[in-house]
């Protein structure tokens, strides 16, 4: 048991713990992809926030999951079209903005891990350049849908962790992800067993699922051996994981 627990410390390197990851900060409690959501996540114990980044028109990478804000507040205008002055107009929930991803980095480093979510392609360079600026590449893991942009981050950056995100079973995912030069594996958390996380293992690739919320569905993601996990409710994470490490 002590072993177990001993991996909680903060003495104990990012990548070999049990992760509890604050999608798009602790989106079930504050406005997702949010300082404030940000915030509340670590508060929480949060070891890692996930959030998604566009780029505005005027260059700037903003946190925001979807391709406008139609969602979130009344504006169905693309975030590709508008500058960042336009963004920030409006309110996203609860008197908040959509950040800059530059604030954001700033804002957690030292005190979380991040999990950079690329949702659209072109911003590789600019991102590699914004992570190297605040001196973040270990404490930080880029994932996308779309794997052929982790290839070319990797090009701008080799040095930052990537990940491959996927919603459906894929063929060989230890092989493809190790070609794509990938640290870690993504999946929708319903599509994966004890033998896929075994295979992943035995290919020193980590396995994150998502997005998960239910405390029973935690525990049984947790006993399967995967190395976090990735849900709007960091503090039920932080719960299940403990009860979980110290069980004898």
């Amino acid at each position: 048991m002590g072993s177990k627990v001993s991996e909680l410390s903060g003495d104990t390197p990012l990548w070999e713990r049990k992760l509890v990851i604050g999608h798009r900060g602790a989106a079930a409690h504050e406005p997702e992809n949010t300082l404030l959501s940000f915030r509340k996540a670590i508060e929480m114990g949060a070891d890692m926030v996930e959030l998604d980044v566009h780029e505005t028109v005027d260059g700037k990478l903003v946190c925001v999951h979807d391709y406008d804000l139609a969602r979130l507040c009344d504006c169905k205008r693309l975030i590709s079209d508008m500058t960042y002055d336009e963004v920030l107009e409006f309110d996203v929930g609860g008197g908040q903005h959509v950040p800059l991803l530059r604030d954001v980095l700033q804002s957690m480093k030292g005190k979380a891990g991040v999990n950079i979510e690329i949702k659209v392609p072109d911003i590789e360079t600019g991102l590699a350049h914004l992570i190297a600026h605040y001196d973040m590449s270990s404490d930080i893991v880029v994932s996308s849908f779309i794997h052929e942009t982790l290839v070319r981050f990797r090009k701008s950056d080799p040095h930052t962790r990537t990940g491959v995100l996927f919603n459906e079973p894929l063929d060989d995912a230890t092989s493809y992800a190790t070609e794509l030069g990938a640290a870690s594996l993504h999946p929708l958390f319903f599509t994966i067993d004890s033998e896929f996380v075994k295979q992943a293992h035995e290919a020193d690739l980590l396995v994150y699922p998502w997005t998960v919320n239910d405390e029973e569905m935690m525990l049984e993601l947790w006993n399967l051996g995967v190395d976090g996990i990735i849900t709007d409710c960091p503090d039920v994470g932080v719960r299940t994981r403990m009860e979980f490490m110290t069980r004898e």
